[in-house]
């Protein structure tokens, strides 16, 4: 793994959130779905932060991150 390799990371570990953020949303835990909604977002803006101002962008990521979006 490489530098390079964070904000992809960054961008999985997003995908993954939406699984809690469906279940909480499902059991009416809007608070707790709200913090996770927050932290997908923030998440969002680390890795786009990576990867355009320290030139770590990639392919993968170019496709991953409209997805997780």
């Amino acid at each position: 793994m490489t530098r390079r390799d964070i904000p992809n990371l960054i961008t999985l570990l997003r995908l993954l959130l939406l699984v809690p953020l469906v279940v909480t949303l499902l059991r009416g835990e809007f608070v707790s779905a709200l913090l996770i909604f927050a932290v997908a977002g923030l998440s969002d803006a680390v890795d786009g932060y990576l990867a355009r101002n320290c030139g770590w962008g990639t392919t993968l990521g170019a496709i991953l991150d409209p997805i997780a979006d």
